[in-house]
């Protein structure tokens, strides 16, 4: 549960789509079960459901469950939860129309909130910037994190990553970087073509690939002549431990080197005068200071046995390299990475990885939530940040992700705009609709007496040229006027990714060719127990952007004859969308998904009463101090409190830039920011997109969003701290709480996380249908607990153990297994079954012994 990476935590693109690990079950429904749910009134029925969608459904407003959390109304909390109940948006006073006139739309701000870069060729090309010298650029070198993964989903990498990317470090500007090893056929800007990534890859080079990959860098920085790495064996034994570590100094501070003397004469001892005058060094040790006049004459030698001497593994040993170390490196690369696997021992290459794959490096930055220039003195000095930051000529893909907050406010005034001004920024006029086929030009005399507003008070409309809406008057807002919460409306989202009709408006740009094989995919993830309202995700953009893409791909290809436009793939293509509210950056931690009340931590607490051995106890008492000091709910509580929190929709596309397929006078950061990501993010503002989606959101007023999950979530977190007073109770006498309360509890932190995620890789359904907690949170929003399995949510004996659901060889079904195993061990679950076994036993063992006679008396 805890980052392994100290001083390089994992960095990660917002995922809705991302549960916890330790959280994600196994018998998880399908995710399209939401849309389902929010489209009617059921999905398919279970056999063992049958109980629960025979139960009545009583609909309630919004509006009650925030009376309820208001008052703290613990007991109509926990009573909602002993029956079925849906809520509906309808006529509630928190809500607000996406027209209402006294709402005024505003495209807010842009951000770059991912990057990938993938080099063209052999060497560290993606990790040198475009300067020629740089004094303050320093690469921190990392050759221990072998086990580390390549996680981007949707990345462009143009090779199979599987099993051959090493994280190498991150850079003083924050990128990770990683060392790839791509087939040859990859290479290049003919390579083939290779699908992209889906996040789920194993990465991770072999244990003999690994050490031969650290022993070819440590063999060329000693070969810069970096001062700091010292190698005694060019091609050692890289199946044993020992040969491989006595073999170099790069993974350790700490480094005894033994040296026979074979000729005097080429080695001159440097011996200190007395004892004070040389003391080793802890980080690069020595027993005799040589100077080496010729290394062929200097032979190492290794102690005789294990115990004389076993080199030191240092995991916080990084290896500094600054800009002009970093150069010498990339280039010693590219001059002796084939004549350096040519002379390999045939171990080393047997399997023909090396000979037939070339080392690339690959640079990522997630979550950077970098905010694009939005005043033209900041886009002169950013035009120039993007020439600098990357040499483009040596980059072959770009993956990035583009994110646009839409906000919507309360107006409370307005300033009418004078014609003049218009006249001013759009000098090639302005028209009656975005549609060229049926627009007409407005004279500017005309537009002198045209009037502002309609008889419903709402803005008529006018345009420019390329289509855009020119606002006729300028908004005034109060000084404490805070934005509405936007989610998406589940009910029509997928519409938005549906293939384009033929009576849709012309923008004057041809749309891409519709395959109709390649339809997008689009899951919708509900949020805060509301079924029709929350985020989603989709395989590609939506329709309505295809014309901009198009768009772009043309300019950059503007000098181009016809035949190659039509046969060349496109530069920028784009690989998916994802839309949600930018409250989850304000609400998770530093480079996680996920906040406190997310991660299962009081089911890891109570479960931690199993705990055996120093470091599984040392968890234990972690988690249950953490949970002491305050709930996980809590601490949500607490952040979304603050009136200036971000509660705007949050719009992602995730593009890929075939960078060698630009002109070479293109392939720069300039051209690319100017001509692919300005363009890309400015077509939110185009009202063929931005009418689109603002038919298709629900609206919350600024004292109900993100309010509103502490509302829908009560009747959860009241029992929550039901269960954390019943089992920390037990937990300070030393003795185990209820095996089946550890069940309930994580069956309970699940649907919490559910509701504010909206994923249902986080229902473990065999234990939490019969429980009905799993049904409700999908089919109802709302919770509810199965009255037979739990008759009561007051008592400190809250299951009825002999009601437990267990499988048809009487074992007892667990919703705690996974994150019991993550959190702490297999072998810790098997202790803690075993309890849950007993628990639920006796009722499941007797019933089976009751063996009836010929007359059917027991």
């Amino acid at each position: 549960m805890e980052n392994n990476f100290d001083d390089a935590p994992v960095q990660l693109h917002f995922d809705v789509s991302h549960s916890p690990p330790h959280l994600q079950a196994d018998d998880r429904p399908s995710q399209d079960i939401t849309l389902t749910a929010a489209l009617s009134g059921a999905a398919a029925v279970e056999n063992e459901a049958d109980r629960f969608h025979h139960q009545a459904r009583k609909t309630r407003k919004l509006d009650d469950m925030e009376s309820i959390f208001d008052r703290k109304d613990t007991a109509s909390a926990l009573r909602l939860l002993g029956r079925r109940n849906e809520i509906t948006l309808s006529g509630s006073a928190y809500v607000d129309e996406h027209n209402d006139e006294n709402l005024v739309w505003q495209v807010q701000s842009h951000y770059l909130d991912l990057r990938i870069c993938v080099g063209c060729g052999l060497g560290l090309g993606a990790m040198l910037p475009n300067v020629g010298i740089h004094h303050a650029l320093e690469f921190r070198l990392d050759l221990h994190q072998k086990h580390r993964r390549f996680s981007a989903k949707y990345a462009k990498l143009g090779f199979d990553p599987t099993n051959c990317m090493l994280y190498i470090g991150r850079s003083s500007s924050g990128e990770d970087a990683w060392l790839a090893w791509p087939p040859l056929e990859c290479l290049g800007k003919d390579g083939e073509d290779v699908a992209r990534t889906t996040g789920v890859e194993d990465t991770t080079m072999s244990q003999e690939h690994y050490r031969i990959a650290v022993m070819f860098l440590s063999d060329t920085l000693r070969r810069i002549g970096y001062r700091d790495v010292t190698v005694t064996e060019q091609y050692p034994d890289v199946t044993n431990e020992n040969d491989f570590r006595y073999a170099t100094n790069a993974m350790s501070n700490a480094f005894d080197l033994r040296v026979k003397v074979i000729s005097t004469s080429q080695v001159e001892c440097i011996r200190p005068a007395s004892k004070k005058a040389y003391q080793p060094r802890r980080s690069n040790a020595f027993d005799l200071r040589v100077k080496v006049i010729s290394t062929s004459q200097v032979e190492c030698i290794r102690p005789a046995s294990k115990k004389a001497y076993q080199p030191r593994s240092d995991d916080n040993r990084r290896i500094n390299l600054n800009f002009a170390t970093l150069k010498n490196l990339d280039q010693a690369i590219v001059d002796f990475y084939e004549e350096w696997i040519r002379n390999a021992p045939p171990e080393y290459t047997e399997n023909g990885f090396f000979h037939n794959r070339r080392p690339v490096a690959v640079t990522s930055r997630f979550g950077q939530n970098q905010k694009l220039a939005d005043t033209e003195e900041l886009r002169v000095e950013e035009r120039g940040n993007w020439l600098r930051e990357c040499d483009y000529t040596r980059i072959r893909f770009i993956t990035i992700a583009l994110a646009t907050h839409l906000r919507v406010r309360e107006v409370n005034s307005w300033r009418d705009r004078d014609v003049d001004e218009i006249m001013r920024y759009h000098s090639d006029g302005v028209f009656t609709s975005f549609n060229i086929n049926d627009r007409q030009r407005i004279d500017w005399d005309d537009l002198e007496v045209m009037d502002i507003i309609d008889t419903s008070d709402f803005e008529i409309p006018i345009y420019c040229n390329k289509g855009f809406n020119i606002p006729r008057r300028i908004p005034r807002f109060s000084r404490n006027t805070r934005p509405h919460g936007v989610l998406m409306d589940l009910r029509s989202v997928k519409e938005l990714f549906q293939t384009p009709g033929e009576d849709d408006i012309d923008l004057g740009l041809d749309d891409e060719d519709n395959d109709e094989s390649k339809e997008i995919t689009c899951y919708t993830y509900p949020q805060a127990g509301l079924k029709v309202a929350g985020h989603f995700q989709a395989s590609g953009l939506m329709k309505k952007f295809s014309p901009f893409v198009k768009a772009v791909n043309e300019d950059l290809m503007e000098d181009d004859d016809d035949e190659s436009i039509l046969t060349s793939p496109p530069i920028v293509s784009g690989i998916a969308c994802q839309g949600y509210n930018a409250v989850m950056h304000s609400t998770r931690g530093n480079s996680a998904q996920h906040h406190d009340a997310q991660l299962g931590l009081i089911t890891g607490a109570l479960a931690g009463s199993w705990a055996k051995g120093v470091s599984a106890e040392r968890t234990a008492q972690r988690l249950s101090e953490r949970c002491s000091r305050r709930l996980p709910h809590a601490s949500f509580a607490e952040k979304i409190e603050n009136d200036q929190i971000l509660r705007d929709l949050r719009l992602e596309n995730v593009f890929c830039i075939d960078v060698q397929a630009l002109k070479p006078e293109h392939q720069n950061g300039r051209h690319i920011l100017q001509k692919i990501v300005q363009p890309l993010t400015y077509a939110w503002n185009h009202p063929s997109i931005l009418d689109e989606v603002k038919s298709r959101t629900i609206l919350f007023k600024p004292e109900a969003y993100p309010a509103l999950y502490n509302w829908m979530t009560y009747p959860l977190t009241c029992v929550l701290e039901h269960i954390w007073k019943i089992g920390s109770s037990a937990l300070v006498k030393k003795v185990h709480p209820e095996p089946t309360l550890v069940e309930l509890c994580s069956s309970v932190e699940r649907a919490l996380n559910f509701m504010h995620t909206g994923n249902v890789a986080v229902i473990a359904t065999s234990a939490m249908n019969p429980l009905w907690i799993g049904l409700s949170i999908i089919h109802d929003g709302l919770p509810c607990i199965n009255p037979t399995i739990v008759p009561t949510l007051t008592s400190t004996i809250l299951v009825n153990n002999q009601k437990w659901p267990c499988n048809n060889r009487h074992q007892p079904k667990s919703a705690s297994q996974g994150a019991q195993i993550r959190t702490y061990t297999e072998g810790h679950f098997n202790v803690f079954y075993a309890h849950l076994s007993m628990a639920t036993y006796q009722y499941n063992f007797w019933n089976q012994c009751l063996i009836p006679d010929i007359k059917g008396n027991v």
